[in-house]
């Protein structure tokens, strides 16, 4: 099968010269000749700790072996939280060792999954409604985990979002005229994209790498807005959660 750039790969045997484990999660940079390609692998600071020349016996490229898809993607989200309910650890632990139990290409394909969706996200109207749900404020990383958020709503919630930033409005609750069904603090520790790469660390025992070709920063689409004049923009959002 095709292998292409990005491509993540398990090493085959240990190659001892450059410290790397049989089992080390490498990513194919180029292909850099008949059946060769170069490699790179990356220390738990998401440095290079090796750029090596391997032929296709020497690795495995666990997007061949995966079979999960989209539908599977979301299943596996919408089914674990109507079983375990809404409490952010319960639902993450749950989602986790679930994940951690998965074989490695279907839990790597999830993640790849996770990802894409995360940055399909990335839309200057989702972050006008980021901002006003937030009471006029979201930074980007308020906004980075917003969309975690998001994407644990399950397919629908997140579809309709992209459409219609305004849906969200019946689907975070308020306590006392504030927002409470989540804090940006909360998802980043319990968000979907730490989840997977948790259970990785749990089924290996090995901190998953961070190569910064796999996912890089998408660039950021729709129509950019104006603080000042933003709550024109979703005035349902801002009727709902807007001090005035």
């Amino acid at each position: 099968m095709t292998i292409f750039p990005n491509d993540l790969v398990i090493l085959n045997d240990a190659i001892s010269r450059h410290q790397l484990a049989s089992g080390t999660l490498g990513r194919i940079r180029r292909e850099v000749g008949p059946a060769e390609f170069e490699v790179e692998f990356v220390d738990d600071r998401a440095r290079t700790a090796a750029i090596l020349h391997l032929t296709p016996a020497q690795f495995s490229v666990p997007r061949h072996d995966a079979k999960m898809t989209e539908a599977d993607f979301w299943h596996i989200v919408e089914t674990t939280k109507t079983q375990h309910g809404p409490n952010l650890q319960v639902l993450a632990d749950a989602l986790m060792n679930q994940l951690a139990a998965m074989p490695l290409p279907e839990l790597l394909a999830f993640g790849d999954i996770a990802e894409r969706l995360h940055d399909n996200a990335y839309r200057w109207e989702l972050w006008a409604a980021c901002f006003i749900i937030g009471n006029l404020g979201c930074s980007d990383d308020g906004f980075y985990d917003f969309r975690e958020w998001l994407i644990e709503q399950g397919q629908a919630i997140y579809y309709n979002a992209l459409a219609d930033p305004e849906s969200l409005v019946d689907h975070i609750p308020l306590v006392q005229g504030e927002f409470s069904n989540f804090t940006f603090g909360d998802w980043e520790q319990y968000g979907i994209t730490h989840i997977y790469r948790d259970a990785y660390d749990i089924q290996t025992g090995r901190e998953f790498p961070i190569f910064a070709g796999i996912h890089p920063l998408p660039q950021i689409t729709g129509e950019r807005w104006d603080e000042r004049t933003v709550h024109l923009k979703y005035p349902k959002l801002a009727a709902r959660f807007m001090s005035r």
